[in-house]
């Protein structure tokens, strides 16, 4: 296989690659292209299969970001909960991106979106579960001055590009450090956005596929400023 090349046929199913990925490295990446069609549009997004069988974590959702970025994140939180970390689930915190940049962990009701990760789907049945029965966070992310999305300061131009299906703390929080902290990792600063609502390319992502995007639940919505 060549640099770019991570499956040994370009020609495998969907559901091979997920297979291949999975015992490769113990979880699998899927992506969406972005939909334009539906209302709210719906931006390119990333998320992860295996992630709960792997590292007991729920697994992880990423919008707005190229399916190569997602990848590097992912990457990041697999090798912190593999090294023992434990990430808070709701509160923003810093720990994971370099440049004290804060994320968060958003739940997602699963049940409601389950329609939007058809390789996670997929996955529970072939386990003997059912489609809907997982967990799922959305792993936010901040704008160039440090906002995340439900803060008012967030960026406006990033709005639309980072969907929110997570439930946003109830308050701003102080934002908690993860108990153990990872060690800054090169090339991990703040992840970059595409230039628009699901804009960019897989690059050299593991990604198993693009699949059709289908209509989301009802997003998040910012708080308005006080």
């Amino acid at each position: 296989m060549s640099g770019d090349d991570v499956f040994p046929d370009r020609n495998m199913s969907q559901r091979d690659k997920i297979e291949f990925m999975l015992e490769r490295e113990g979880w699998a990446i899927d992506a969406v292209r972005a939909n334009t069609r539906t209302d709210p549009p719906i931006p390119t997004y990333s998320y992860t299969v295996g992630f709960t069988d792997r590292f007991g974590f729920p697994e992880v959702c990423c919008f707005g970001l190229n399916p190569s970025d997602c990848r590097g994140l992912f990457g990041m939180v697999a090798d912190a909960l593999a090294g023992g970390t434990e990430f808070p689930v709701g509160p923003a915190f810093i720990g994971l991106l370099d440049g004290g940049q804060p994320c968060a962990f958003l739940p997602v009701d699963a049940s409601s979106a389950v329609g939007m990760f058809p390789s996670l789907a997929e996955h529970q049945r072939l386990a003997g579960r059912a489609d809907g029965a997982f967990e799922l966070v959305q792993l936010a992310w901040p704008d160039p001055a440090g906002a995340l999305p439900w803060e008012p300061a967030f960026a406006p131009a990033l709005a639309p590009v980072q969907l929110l299906l997570g439930e946003p703390p109830p308050e701003p929080p102080a934002r908690a450090s993860p108990a153990r902290p990872r060690p800054p990792t090169a090339g991990a600063a703040a992840p970059r956005p595409g230039s628009g609502p699901g804009t960019g390319s897989a690059g050299a992502c593991r990604c198993s596929s693009w699949g059709a995007s289908p209509a989301p639940p009802a997003p998040r919505r910012r708080r308005p400023r006080p």
